[in-house]
């Protein structure tokens, strides 16, 4: 597992053969509650579109948790 900065507070992290992704989220919130996040499969090679995927996942994340906290 691999965690790399982007900028800012924007991280992405890399969990080549990761059999259970559900315990990954788990485990990521119990550390970092407050974090949003956005999760994809590699798919392609294509790293532009895979961030621009991903960073609209993560915004969903960040609105559904603010609509939950309100």
């Amino acid at each position: 597992d691999r965690l790399y900065r982007v900028g800012g507070d924007e991280f992405i992290s890399v969990h080549p053969n990761t059999a259970n992704l559900i315990a990954l989220i788990d485990r990521v919130r119990e550390l970092f509650p407050d974090v949003s996040v956005g999760w994809v499969f590699m798919t392609d090679h294509d790293l532009d579109a895979l961030l621009l995927e991903t960073d609209a996942l993560m915004y969903a994340d960040k609105n559904a948790r603010r609509t939950r906290a309100v």
